[in-house]
């Protein structure tokens, strides 16, 4: 799936340089627009901009992770023990969906 589609549909994403190794401490930007079907061809604004580490979600998880697994399989998703920057999109979509980020 293309980036443009992504930013026209809302969807979470994530900025990462696949240069370099994923470290799960290390603060990445994570951001969504407003999906272009609710704009009526004005400009896409985002909706979530934000910097967080996986360890910081993994925090937020464990804290709510009844709830959140209540509507999103979350612990079948994300590997916590050796997690990549997908399972950093994962976790943050779900933490999104649930509370906000």
């Amino acid at each position: 799936m293309s980036l443009d589609v992504c930013k026209q549909e809302g969807y979470l994403m994530v900025k990462f340089d696949n240069s370099k190794e994923f470290d799960r401490s290390e603060n990445y930007n994570v951001f969504a627009y407003m999906p272009a079907y609710a704009t009526e061809g004005t400009k896409p604004e985002k909706i979530v901009d934000t910097f967080v580490s996986f360890d910081e979600l993994a925090i937020t998880y464990l804290r709510n992770r009844e709830r959140i697994n209540s509507f999103a399989d979350t612990d079948s998703n994300v590997d916590f023990n050796s997690p990549t920057i997908y399972d950093l999109l994962n976790l943050a979509s779900d933490i999104n969906a649930y509370q906000g980020l």
